[in-house]
């Protein structure tokens, strides 16, 4: 048994931010205040119009959030290097296909939460919540790069 198996239930759903259904990022902010006791905007998204990983970078504009690592995906080494950098409750940062004016792009859009020993939780669609390794084949190639909420820096410290 594993401390991750709590979130394992919880269904997915696009725009939820409950035990009810949650997607990727409403699961990280679930994790984030079940687990570590810090709690993140979770509706922040709605407010500016953006995604969670978008919500994740108004945060880190207005230093809510810090980058810890980042990159470009699909670099060689970057998947490692990611690996190496997360700390248990970060948030890694993925792109993931969206569709715009009719056809399709990637975009920063997909978060999981780093839960230690090289492993992160994340929600997709169809699939639900996974438990994962950060270099995993089905992921590295979508990696972007290791996020962490002031509240946790701020604890550390």
């Amino acid at each position: 048994m594993s401390w991750t198996d709590a979130f394992m239930d919880i269904p997915h759903v696009p725009g939820g931010r409950s035990r009810a259904g949650a997607d990727c990022f409403g699961l990280y902010a679930i994790v984030l205040e079940e687990a570590a006791g810090v709690t993140v905007d979770r509706y922040a998204h709605a407010r500016f119009g953006a995604t969670g990983a978008g919500a994740i970078a108004t945060a880190i504009a207005r230093g809510d959030w810090r980058c810890i690592a980042r990159g470009e995906a699909g670099t060689p080494g970057l998947p490692l290097a990611l690996k190496q950098a997360a700390r248990r409750f970060d948030a890694v940062l993925m792109t993931a296909h969206v569709r715009v004016a009719g056809a399709w792009r990637r975009a920063d859009l997909h978060i999981g939460c780093a839960v230690g020993n090289g492993l992160m939780l994340h929600s997709e669609g169809g699939a639900g919540p996974q438990l994962v390794a950060i270099d995993d084949p089905s992921i590295a190639h979508r990696l972007r790069g290791v996020y962490r909420p002031a509240a946790l820096t701020e604890r550390a410290a």
